[in-house]
């Protein structure tokens, strides 16, 4: 892997599994390019609420993704609290005499690529329209985690 340099060409952003260039009217480039000048000017530490405190101003690029009605951001709130609930629920299972905790319960899109819905671990498993799209999602992570290796390889010891 080539070694970073301090003069880079400028960045791409992108959204994580997803295809969509623009969202709420701004491309993922000027929102990723926001994010990164937030972090900056908190010292290279950015925390959730600095977003939100910037985006309450409407003239803000990334105002219009956050919604403000409280009496719909809290029903979203706490459908996101579900999903965090969902998937932090594992299970001890047994691969070849080994123990391993793993997550109990998947997001999946099943065959027409709908909703998504969670399903059991044994379900996933053995469903193949659920294997394909975990196991797709799974060696995509893993590529990503051996780049990010690559990146750190000169302070692994």
């Amino acid at each position: 892997m080539k070694k970073q340099t301090k003069k880079q060409s400028k960045k791409e952003y992108f959204m994580r599994d997803d295809k969509r260039k623009e969202i709420c009217g701004v491309t993922v480039q000027k929102i990723g390019e926001e994010i990164t000048n937030l972090t900056q000017k908190r010292k290279g530490k950015l925390h959730p609420i600095d977003v939100v405190k910037e985006a309450r101003d409407k003239d803000h690029i990334l105002h219009n993704y956050f919604v403000w009605d409280n009496s719909v951001a809290g029903h979203k709130y706490r459908l996101q609290q579900a999903r965090d609930l969902i998937a932090n629920i594992v299970e001890v299972v047994v691969v070849e005499g080994e123990q391993s905790k793993q997550r109990s319960f998947y997001s999946v899109s099943g065959n027409g690529g709908g909703e998504r819905a969670y399903v059991t671990l044994k379900e996933a498993v053995s469903t193949p329209s659920y294997r394909k799209e975990l196991l797709k999602k799974i060696i995509t992570q893993q590529k990503n985690i051996t780049v990010l290796l690559e990146m750190f390889q000169d302070y692994i010891k």
